[in-house]
């Protein structure tokens, strides 16, 4: 019995298994090789699992200034020759500030000698103690005073001092407990006049015209321990009264005194 209703509904159905993928494949003849289709794939990237290698830092020296090791030292003479002992020495930083004190202090031995040790690199200079000066009779010492750098290439400094005794005045006027002087006078001719001071073989006496900036005044070779100065109404006169050993003016001093003259 023919049904082609029948029919017609299972082609219906066979066409939609074909055009959803659905059908049946089709066989491969016996003995025909099957082709496989390969998919490409991505390998992934090793993974690395040791920690970075670190890039090497060179580090280059630097000099560095070494904080200490600088010496300032020095020697306290009379008359160029004789050593002063126990004498106070001070140490100044500097530049010098007001207010500022000394940093060290220490005392002359029986050389006269005198250091500071172990200073940080740096300026300074060292100045003897002016109580100490005087408890020793001493009028003025000289030198010194001058800055001292100290650095590396300069670690030794050097300061030194020639001290004298004050040069003992009796006319005009008596310095024996004055370090300065103003002396006014109404004088014309003024006689000058000093104690002789041991060892002493000469003095020598400068008059400065303080206007003119002339010496009235230049005597070197004084073997006496007096002298006559002219004076001029309203000038003012710086006077220098040295004491020396020798024939040359200028070394071995012994002894000193300044004053100013104001002549009315």
């Amino acid at each position: 019995m023919n049904c082609p209703s029948r029919k017609f509904a299972l082609l219906a159905v066979l066409g939609v298994l074909i055009a959803t993928g659905c059908a049946s494949p089709t066989p491969t003849p016996a003995g025909q090789p099957t082709a496989a289709i390969a998919t490409a794939t991505t390998a992934p990237l090793p993974t690395s699992t040791s920690a970075p290698t670190a890039i090497p830092t060179v580090v280059v020296p630097t000099p560095s200034m070494p904080a200490g090791g600088g010496t300032i030292t020095g020697t306290v003479l009379y008359g160029e020759v004789a050593p002063v002992p126990s004498l106070v020495i001070q140490l100044w930083k500097q530049p010098y500030q007001q207010g500022d004190k000394p940093i060290s202090t220490t005392t002359t031995d029986t050389g006269g000698r005198y250091v500071f040790a172990n200073l940080p690199f740096g300026q300074y200079s060292a100045q003897v103690d002016n109580q100490s000066l005087k408890a020793q009779g001493y009028y003025q010492c000289g030198g010194g005073g001058p800055m001292v750098t100290l650095a590396l290439t300069n670690t030794v400094g050097r300061n030194d001092f020639a001290c004298v005794y004050k040069v003992h005045l009796v006319r005009p006027f008596d310095n024996k407990d004055l370090d300065f002087m103003q002396y006014p006078t109404s004088e014309r001719t003024l006689t000058l006049k000093w104690e002789p001071l041991p060892d002493a073989t000469k003095y020598a006496v400068d008059v400065l015209d303080e206007a003119s900036q002339k010496f009235t005044v230049s005597e070197r070779n004084l073997t006496s321990s007096e002298i006559k100065i002219l004076t001029e109404p309203g000038h003012k006169y710086q006077v220098l009264v040295s004491a020396y050993r020798g024939e040359v003016f200028g070394r071995f001093t012994l002894g000193r005194y300044q004053f100013q003259l104001i002549a009315q």
